[in-house]
């Protein structure tokens, strides 16, 4: 395995191996080992001496349950420690195929340049991305999708990440395309940003499956594995109602967030459980599916709204963070708002609890939906609420 080391200063992209003792190792455990040994605690986050560290697993491309999600690290804007977050997508897939066990972009670039980096087999390359500068991560997808081809994984910014915002996420695309799976806590989109990359293009073509020292013993832990996930109460339910169906249970023992934190027991709660979601997914022609390849729960759901407009992802944090501690329980205005926060490329937990604070300062009317999207609409306009903020 290798790791794929690019300096944005000087434009030039190596390989080098992975050392022996990392070959078990990926993910956070992975970013954690190469932050300590390579970047001063002094470093600022989001100066050039940061490194961004995409990370995946010593399994991702095997289809092993669960194990194919790809962690970003890095040192936080907001924490100022070490951050990993990590998504689904299948962009750890096919790094793992591309004998790729993580990418490491050190540097910065001169003030006005923007790049995209595309991975393949063989080598990585820079590439000019200034007519891309600006674009929320939706639109962006779809272009480059149009110039490379939508069998290739993109991981990207938006607007948030440009502007340094430090609760900017890092957007990955799934098996459909969508790309609304966030590697969302720690500001990391913002050291994406710093760093003038606007997004990686991943291209598993021409790659093979991994070879196996044992297939049939592993095909064998694999088979056993998964019958223990599908026989499991909980993980059955998390692929009937997806994560929304611990809102009922969290608000009957008061541990629901809302109204900013004040209390446990959202009023309207029974508007937004797990069940109610599940309703209105089969109505509305919506699905539960795999957040990767290699996921059995598929406890993620694409949630169609009365209009038949769709938001991928909608999860439990989001109806707490963009719902129930706005003191709002409609799911389709909570869909509405994570959608937007997808494509400005914000972490909506980050902004949710953001925009509970705010109702303090009298910013925010707590349980008004317009009031709750006029903020987000600061947020992309950068007003100077938004600047201040940063």
């Amino acid at each position: 395995m290798k790791i794929l080391r690019i300096d944005i200063s000087e434009k030039k992209t190596s390989f080098e191996d992975l050392p022996e003792e990392w070959t078990l190792i990926g993910g956070r455990g992975l970013i954690a080992r190469i932050m300590n040994r390579e970047v001063s605690p002094n470093t600022g986050p989001l100066g050039p001496d940061n490194k961004l560290i995409f990370a995946c697993g010593p399994l991702a491309g095997t289809l092993a349950p669960q194990c194919g999600r790809l962690s970003v690290g890095a040192k936080s804007p907001l924490t100022m420690g070490i951050k990993e977050a990590n998504a689904g997508g299948t962009s750890a897939q096919k790094l793992d195929k591309l004998g790729i066990r993580a990418i490491i972009i050190e540097g910065a670039p001169r003030k006005g340049e923007l790049f995209l980096i595309r991975v393949r087999r063989g080598g990585a390359e820079l590439i000019d991305a200034r007519e891309h500068r600006e674009k929320k991560i939706f639109s962006l997808v779809e272009s480059l999708f149009d110039t490379y081809g939508r069998s290739h994984s993109i991981i990207a910014i938006g607007v948030a990440g440009e502007r340094l915002y430090r609760g900017a996420s890092i957007a990955l695309t799934d098996m459909y395309g969508d790309p609304s799976r966030n590697a969302g806590r720690g500001g990391l989109g913002a050291v994406m940003g710093s760093k003038r990359l606007k997004a990686l293009i991943i291209d598993g073509s021409g790659t093979n499956a991994l070879p196996f020292a044992d297939k049939e013993a592993f095909r064998r832990e694999v088979r056993e594995w998964t019958e223990a996930i599908r026989k499991d109460v909980g993980c059955g339910l998390f692929s009937t109602c997806g994560t929304p169906f611990t809102i009922a249970l969290n608000s009957y023992q008061g541990t629901m967030p809302a109204n900013n934190y004040t209390t446990g027991r959202p009023p309207g709660f029974l508007n937004v459980t797990g069940e109610v979601t599940r309703r209105k997914v089969w109505e509305r022609n919506g699905r539960m599916h795999a957040c990767m390849p290699g996921c059995v729960v598929q406890c993620s759901i694409i949630y169609p709204d009365s209009e038949g407009n769709k938001t991928s992802a909608y999860e439990y944090e989001a109806v707490s963070m963009l719902g129930t501690n706005l003191g709002i329980a409609d799911t389709d205005r909570i869909a509405c708002f994570k959608h937007i926060c997808d494509d400005i490329g914000v972490d909506f937990i980050e902004i949710g609890s953001a925009l509970a604070v705010s109702s303090e300062a009298g910013k925010l009317r707590m349980g008004d939906p317009d009031s709750v999207l006029a903020l987000l609409e600061e947020i992309e306009s950068d007003t100077p609420l938004t600047t201040r903020a940063r």
